[in-house]
Parts: structure tokens; C-alpha cells; sequence
């Protein structure tokens, strides 16, 4: 069997494994918040408790990266900055405008298991230097996401604005 394979046994293991844990927190896998919970709020999620417990029994300590277990797309973030950027000016190289040299006095940032996640690259995506070509690929960096960009532009079809023609027949 491959290394990433997992026999049908195993499986049913920890489907009842979890299905025991989502149980015994009284969770469900879909539910039903406000939309002001799972943007700015939050909610608790009681799952994560109980996954705690879980791996303590088994000397595997897990750590929830959830501040105090409660999960929000902008939990805790009210608008403030994250921390302090270098951003080069371009006045010696227009080619390095908008390029993010630091974050919080940092080449790197340390929170990423792959070393290019890591890496600051990029601008903030507000703006990029005046020579972009079709080809080039355009990075851009956020301390919490780990993506690139590779299209230059998107320029949607022309058909998409265009009404309809409307024939108007002689009855």
C-alpha cells in the first residue's frame, strides 16, 4: 500500500472518531450563523475543545489556532494594522516600485510551514511597477495569506455588456 493511502479500516476509525468528537460537542458539520458571526464576531467552536482533549489522552499536544477557540474571517482584527512595512519607493529602480522589502523590521515572516510562504515578495496589490508585461507574473504579499497572482489583467468579453437586441415586429 502507498504511503498515502489509507485502508478502508482506518477510515471508518476516524470517521468515528470524529463523528464521536463533533457528538460529544454538540456540533454539526454545516451550520447556522449570523453573518455578522462568521465576519466580525465570531463563534465558538467547541470542537476544538474537545480536539484538545483528545490529543492530550494521547500525549499528542495540540495547540488551537483559534484565539480562544472562537473562528470569525476577521475576528479580533478591527481595522487596525498588522505591523510595520518597508515598501521600496522606486526612485533608484522604478522596476522595484511598491515592492515590500520588510514586515515588523523582518526580511521573512515566520509563521508558515513552506520557506517560499515565508518569503515577503511582492507588493500589497494596490500597485505594481509601470512596465508589467502579459507574461509576467505578479506576486503580492499578505501576512495572512500565502498566494501569487499570474494573470496581468482579466478583460472580460465584449458580449458581456451589450444589450440585447430587441426586434420589434409588425403584427
Amino acid at each position: 500500500m502507498a504511503r498515502n493511502e489509507r485502508s478502508p479500516l482506518s477510515l471508518d476509525v476516524l470517521s468515528s472518531i470524529l463523528n464521536g468528537i463533533f457528538a460529544s460537542a454538540r456540533e454539526t458539520l454545516i451550520i447556522r450563523k449570523k453573518v455578522r458571526e462568521i465576519l466580525f464576531e465570531g463563534y465558538h467552536v467547541n470542537f476544538v475543545n474537545e480536539l484538545i482533549g483528545l490529543t492530550q489522552k494521547f500525549g499528542m499536544p495540540f495547540q488551537s489556532p483559534l484565539p480562544n477557540n472562537t473562528f470569525g474571517l476577521f475576528y479580533k482584527k478591527n481595522g487596525s494594522s498588522p505591523g510595520i512595512y518597508s515598501i521600496n519607493t522606486g526612485t533608484k529602480d522604478v522596476m522595484q516600485l511598491k515592492q515590500i522589502s520588510t514586515f515588523r523590521n523582518r526580511p521573512r515572516v515566520p509563521h508558515w510551514m513552506a520557506d517560499t510562504c515565508n518569503q515577503i515578495n511582492g507588493t500589497d496589490g494596490s500597485a505594481f511597477h509601470p512596465r508589467l508585461t502579459r507574461d509576467e507574473t505578479l506576486y503580492l504579499f499578505n501576512v495572512d495569506l500565502c498566494r501569487l497572482v499570474d494573470n496581468y489583467c482579466f478583460i472580460s468579453p465584449y458580449h458581456v455588456f451589450v444589450a440585447q437586441q430587441v426586434t420589434l415586429l409588425d403584427v
